[in-house]
C-alpha cells in the first residue's frame, strides 16, 4: 500500500450516503463533497452530491443492460442479484414497494443481521442481509471514488465511517465488516453526534459561543435513527462526551410513515389501501417532506397514490400535503411539549414497519426527556446542536429549543448548524484530519457501563467491568479473584448500561437499570477445571470489547478473548453438538444446496425420531441442537408451503419455552424479525396455526415490547368477527401466553376473554383465562401479576359457570386463586374447591393450597406443552 493521499469520510447514512475527503499533508483541512455517479433512469446516470441508500431488486421485466454505470460491476455486486442503487431506486420503489430495500444500517442494530433476507416480500435467494446491502454502497461508493481518483484507490485512503452513537458493539462490529467486504481496511469508525460537532466546531465563532455554555446536548434526527449526546464544556471551550442514549430506532421513516397516514386520510383511502400501497405512499411522502421542511418551501405539494394491479396509472390518485400541515403534525406528533418526568408511553403505536423494532412512542420529546432526566443530578444542558433532515425546518429546530428552555428555566443557547444534509461527513473529514495531526478536539471516554455476569453463592450477579467514563483504550483491572471454568463449554454473559448511576471497576450490581444484553459469547477454553483468574478488560478505538483473563496460580497463563458479537461464528456451542448423521435430514431440506432425494419435509419428525428416539424424550440439549440446525436454514424456510410449516412446527418444539437454555436469548432474538415477515405461504391449510403454535412457544423468551406486538396482531382473534388468520383456538391460547403485556391492558384483555366464556364457554377461552389472571405466573416476573381486586369478581363469574360442560373452567379457577396470591379471600379458594370433582381434587388441592409445587403434568398443562427434558426454571 502506498501512502495515503486523502482523508475520506463516509456518512453511512439511513437514508443518504454522502462523501467528504480531504488532502493529507496540508496546512488546513480542504473538505470538499464528492459528487456520486448513480442510475436515474433507464440507460442514464448522473453525479449527485449523495447517494440515497435505497437498493432496488428488478424483476424479469427490467433489463440489468439498462442499470447504467460509468465503471463494470464490482466483485461484490457481481456476486449478488442484479440491483439498481440510488436514484432510480427510489423512482422505481415507489411502483414496487416490495422490491425496495431501504434503512438497511438500521438492521445492523439487530443481533440476527446477517440472518435476514431484504426485501422480506422477495424470496431468500432474490433478497439480501442487511450487511451485505450495506457492503454494497460502500464498493459502489468506492467505484465512484475510483472513477474519480483512478492513481489513489479508496482502499489505499485512510477512512472515518460513522455510525449512530447509540450503536451496539455488534452494530459496530458489522458496520467494519461490511466495510472489510467492501475492499474498505484501514477504517475508523466515529459517532455521528460528534462527527456533526466537529462540523459545527469550524464555524469562526464556535470556540466564543462555547464559553458561554456549560453543557451541550447533540440531538442527531435521521432518517432510522433518533442519537443524544451529552457534552461537558470546560472553560477553555474544551469538549468531553459524558454519556450518550439508548438506541432509538426513531427519524424521517417513521415521520414519513405519519404523513403517509394524513394523506391517505384525506383520500378516504386508510381503510383500503394495500400492504404494497403503504411503503409505496410513504416513500412517495419522502421528498414531499424533505422539500416542505427545507428552505424556500413552497405552500403545498402533491402526493400521488398509485392504483391497485395492472393499472397503476389509470388508477392513480393525489392528495396535497401543505407546509403549515406538515410542519403541525410533525410538532405535535413527533416533538409535543411535554414535563421533563414524562416518559415514552408504551401503548402500541397506529404506524407498523416490518422487521424493524420501532418504539411504540414517537414522540422524541418524550424519549429526550428520559434520557436527561436518568440521573436526578445532573445539571440540564444549556445548549443545543441540532443535525438531520427534520431540522432543516426552522418550526422543528425551535420547538426543540423551546422544549429545553422549559426544562431548563431559562433560555438555551441553539448552535447553527450549516448545511445538514453534508454535516456528519464534513465533520468526520475534519476529524480525521486533525488527528493525523495528532490533535484531538473532543474527549470522547466509554459511554456506557459493561458488566459480566457470575455464579456465586447467591445466585446470579452482574459486576460492572467496565464503567462509564473509563478512557478508551485504557485497560481496566478487576481487583478480585475469579475462577475460570476450562475443558468444558462455557459462556460469558455481558451487558451494557446507559445509567448514570457510578460504579467502580469490579463493583457488583445487583439490579443495574437500562441493561442492554450483549450477544453471548460460548465456547471451549484450553486447559482443564477450575482456574483461579484476574479479569480485566478495555474498549478499543473502534468500540469493540475485548477481556482478558490471567491466571493467578504462578502458571503465567492467559486467555485473551475478543468478545465474539457474532453468534453464528462462536467457536463451539454451549449445547453439545449432535453427531452430522442426526443432522443430515435438516441440512437436505434446509441446507444451501437442497438434497431432495428421500427427503419430504413431512417425514422430517419421523426421520430425528428414527435417530434419537421418540420425540417426547429428547433432552433440551438435543432439542436445541436440533434448533441450532434449523436456524442455519432460516433463509431457506420458505421453499415450498411445506418446507415453511415443518420449519416453524419442529424449530418452536425445539426451542419451548424459548429460555432456559444457554444461547436462548440470542435464538430469540435472531426469530422476532420473522413475526414482523409473517408467513409467505399463509393460504396453506394450517400454516396459520403452525405459526401462532411457534410463537406460542417461544412467548417466554419475549419482552414486553415484543409481547406487545404480538397482542396487536393477535388479539383481534377477540373481536365478533376475527380475520380468517386468528380464527380458531390458537390465536386464543398465544393470547393467554403473553404474561408480560402491562397490568391495565392485560386486564382489559381478560376482560374480553371472561365475556366470550360467559357467552359460550370453550376450552380455549378458559386455558387463555387461566395464565392472563394467573396468580402464580410461569415466567413473567411478579409485576404482570393482576392484583387479586381484580381477580375476585371473575372467580365468582367462573363459578356460576358449567364446569361439567367445559373441564378447563375448572383448571382456570385454581389457576386463579391457588394459595401465596395477595389478599385472596380463604372462603372464595374453597369454594374454588368444593366445585372440583374427585379427580380435580387430588390433582390439584396440594397446588391450590400451595402445599406442593406443580408436577410435570401441570407443568405441561400450565404452559399448554410438554417441557423439554433436562429443563430448569427459575
Amino acid at each position: 500500500m502506498g501512502a495515503p493521499a486523502f482523508l475520506v469520510a463516509i456518512d453511512l447514512g439511513t437514508s443518504n450516503i454522502v462523501l467528504a475527503y480531504t488532502p493529507l499533508g496540508g496546512a488546513e483541512p480542504q473538505v470538499q463533497i464528492l459528487p456520486i455517479p448513480q442510475s436515474t433512469g433507464p440507460g442514464q446516470w448522473q453525479a449527485l452530491p449523495s447517494l440515497p441508500a435505497l437498493r432496488f431488486h428488478p424483476g424479469a421485466d427490467l433489463d440489468p443492460a439498462l442499470i447504467s454505470l460509468p465503471w463494470p460491476v464490482g466483485p461484490l455486486a457481481a456476486k449478488q442479484p442484479p440491483a439498481v442503487l440510488g436514484a432510480w431506486a427510489r423512482q422505481l420503489g415507489q411502483q414496487q414497494p416490495e422490491r425496495l430495500v431501504h434503512s438497511a444500517k438500521s438492521y445492523l442494530a439487530l443481533e440476527q443481521a446477517e440472518a435476514l433476507h431484504l426485501p422480506p416480500a422477495l424470496p431468500a435467494e432474490q433478497g439480501i442481509s442487511p450487511l451485505l446491502a450495506s457492503a454494497g454502497y460502500l464498493e459502489h461508493l468506492a467505484q465512484a471514488w475510483h472513477w474519480q481518483h483512478p492513481d489513489h484507490p479508496l482502499a489505499q485512503q485512510q477512512i472515518v465511517l460513522t455510525l449512530p452513537a447509540s450503536f451496539d458493539e455488534q452494530a459496530r462490529q458489522l458496520t467494519l465488516t461490511a466495510a472489510h467486504l467492501a475492499g474498505l481496511t484501514h477504517v475508523t469508525l466515529l459517532e455521528e453526534p460528534l462527527a456533526a460537532c466537529h462540523a459545527w466546531l469550524q464555524q469562526p465563532d464556535a470556540q466564543a459561543q462555547l464559553k458561554q455554555c456549560q453543557r451541550l446536548l447533540v440531538c442527531d434526527v435521521g432518517g432510522g435513527t433518533s442519537d443524544f449526546s451529552l457534552l461537558q464544556v470546560a472553560e477553555d471551550g474544551s469538549l468531553r462526551r459524558l454519556r450518550v442514549g439508548e438506541h432509538l430506532m426513531l427519524g424521517g421513516d417513521n415521520m414519513d410513515l405519519a404523513l403517509a397516514l394524513q394523506a391517505a386520510s384525506k383520500l378516504g383511502a386508510a381503510q383500503r389501501l394495500t400492504p404494497r400501497q403503504w411503503p409505496a405512499l410513504a416513500q412517495a411522502c419522502r421528498p414531499v417532506k424533505e422539500a416542505l421542511l427545507g428552505p424556500a418551501a413552497p405552500e403545498a405539494l402533491p402526493v400521488t397514490l398509485l392504483g391497485r394491479g395492472s393499472a397503476l396509472i389509470g388508477q392513480s390518485q393525489s392528495s396535497r400535503l401543505s407546509a403549515k400541515e406538515v410542519a403541525q403534525l410533525l410538532l405535535e406528533g413527533f416533538f409535543p411539549l411535554v414535563p421533563l418526568t414524562a416518559r415514552p408511553q408504551g401503548a402500541r403505536s397506529a404506524l407498523r414497519q416490518t422487521g424493524l423494532p420501532y418504539p411504540a412512542d414517537v414522540a422524541i420529546s418524550r424519549h429526550l426527556a428520559a434520557f436527561l432526566d436518568a440521573g436526578g443530578e445532573e445539571p440540564l444542558p444549556d445548549a443545543l446542536l441540532l443535525n438531520g433532515g427534520p431540522f432543516a425546518s426552522p418550526a422543528l429546530a425551535q420547538r426543540l429549543a423551546q422544549q429545553l428552555s422549559q426544562w431548563r428555566g431559562a433560555p438555551v443557547r441553539l448552535l447553527q448548524q450549516t448545511d445538514l444534509d453534508s454535516a456528519v461527513a464534513r465533520g468526520a473529514a475534519l476529524f480525521g484530519w486533525h488527528r493525523q495531526q495528532g490533535e484531538r478536539l473532543i474527549q470522547a471516554d466509554v459511554a456506557r457501563h459493561y458488566f459480566v455476569q457470575l455464579a456465586g453463592p447467591q445466585g446470579l450477579s452482574w459486576l460492572c467491568l467496565l464503567p462509564r467514563g473509563t478512557p478508551v483504550g485504557a485497560e481496566c483491572p478487576l481487583a478480585l479473584p475469579l475462577q475460570l471454568q476450562c475443558g468444558a463449554p462455557v459462556q460469558f454473559v455481558l451487558a451494557s448500561s446507559t445509567e448514570t448511576k457510578n460504579y467502580a471497576p469490579g463493583e457488583p450490581a445487583q439490579a443495574p437499570a437500562r441493561l442492554h444484553p450483549l450477544p453471548r459469547l460460548s465456547t471451549r477454553l484450553a486447559g482443564q477445571g477450575q482456574v483461579p483468574v484476574a479479569l480485566s478488560a478495555h474498549l478499543d478505538e473502534i468500540g469493540l470489547l475485548a477481556l482478558h483473563c490471567a491466571a493467578t496460580d504462578g502458571s503465567a497463563r492467559r486467555w485473551p478473548l475478543q468478545f465474539n458479537l457474532r453468534g453464528h461464528e462462536q467457536a463451539q456451542p454451549a449445547t453439545a453438538a449432535l453427531p452430522a448423521t442426526v443432522l443430515a435430514p435438516i441440512q437436505g431440506l434446509y441446507g444451501a444446496r437442497q438434497a431432495t432425494a428421500g427427503l419430504i419435509p413431512r417425514h422430517l419428525r419421523h426421520q430425528l425420531e428414527q435417530r434419537l428416539g421418540p420425540r417426547a424424550q429428547w433432552t433440551s440439549e438435543q432439542a436445541r441442537s436440533l434448533a441450532d440446525a434449523l436456524l442455519i436454514g432460516l433463509p431457506r424456510r420458505r421453499r415450498s408451503a411445506e418446507h415453511e410449516q415443518i420449519w416453524f412446527s419442529l424449530l418452536g418444539y425445539c426451542l419451548r419455552p424459548g429460555l432456559g437454555m444457554p444461547g436462548d436469548p440470542d435464538r430469540v432474538a435472531q426469530l422476532w424479525p420473522l413475526f414482523a415477515q409473517g408467513l409467505q405461504h399463509g393460504h396453506q391449510a394450517g400454516a396459520w396455526d403452525t405459526w401462532w403454535i411457534f410463537w406460542r412457544r417461544l412467548a417466554a423468551g419475549l419482552d414486553e415490547a415484543a409481547q406487545l406486538a404480538v397482542l396487536d396482531e393477535v388479539g383481534a382473534a377477540l373481536m365478533p368477527t376475527p380475520p380468517a388468520k386468528v380464527r380458531g383456538d390458537e390465536p386464543l391460547r398465544l393470547i393467554g401466553a403473553l404474561e408480560r403485556i402491562p397490568v391495565g391492558l392485560k386486564t382489559q384483555v381478560a376482560e374480553l376473554v371472561l365475556a366470550r366464556l360467559c357467552r359460550q364457554p370453550a376450552a380455549a377461552d378458559a386455558w387463555a383465562l387461566a395464565r392472563l389472571a394467573a396468580r402464580q405466573l410461569a415466567y413473567a416476573e411478579a409485576d404482570y401479576r393482576l392484583p387479586a381486586a381484580t381477580i375476585r369478581p371473575w372467580l365468582a363469574a367462573l363459578l356460576a359457570l358449567d364446569w361439567g360442560a367445559v373441564p378447563e373452567l375448572a383448571f382456570a379457577a385454581v389457576a386463579m386463586s391457588c394459595q401465596g396470591a395477595d389478599g385472596l379471600e380463604e372462603p372464595l379458594r374453597q369454594a374454588v374447591l368444593a366445585r372440583l370433582d374427585s379427580r380435580q381434587r387430588e390433582r390439584w388441592q396440594g397446588w391450590l393450597n400451595g402445599e406442593t409445587a406443580a408436577d410435570a403434568d401441570l407443568l405441561s398443562q400450565l404452559w399448554g406443552d410438554s417441557l423439554p427434558l433436562g429443563l430448569s426454571l427459575a
